[in-house]
């Protein structure tokens, strides 16, 4: 049942395809789209460039959740410098109070 339908599935992609015969082979264009991102890197020179010509950025699967991944794994790094940055400031207000109490005394 199921490769019936997959079949009949098949029979109707290929039916919107332009495809030539040659010889004993069969050859068809797929008609890529040069334009579409199929990776995150892709994606990210799409977005840094200037070359953005509409609003809409169709983006697979795979790379959506690839992008989401490294957006949490920044979040979770800047929270993480974030405590460091406090730490270093509250370290250098106490070495800059001993410092000046040193050189009042």
């Amino acid at each position: 049942m199921e490769s019936e339908y997959f079949r009949k599935f098949l029979e109707y992609k290929s039916s919107k395809v332009d495809k030539k015969k040659i010889g004993e082979l069969l050859a068809w264009d797929e008609g890529f789209q040069i334009n579409r991102p199929s990776k995150l890197s892709d994606f990210l020179e799409l977005v840094y460039s200037e070359k953005m010509t509409s609003d809409l950025i169709v983006l697979e699967r795979g790379t959506a959740l690839d992008l989401v991944e490294r957006i949490e794994w920044m979040e979770k790094n800047i929270e993480r410098l974030n405590k460091k940055v406090k730490l270093l400031v509250v370290a250098l207000i106490l070495v800059s109070l001993l410092a000046a109490w040193g050189w009042l005394t």
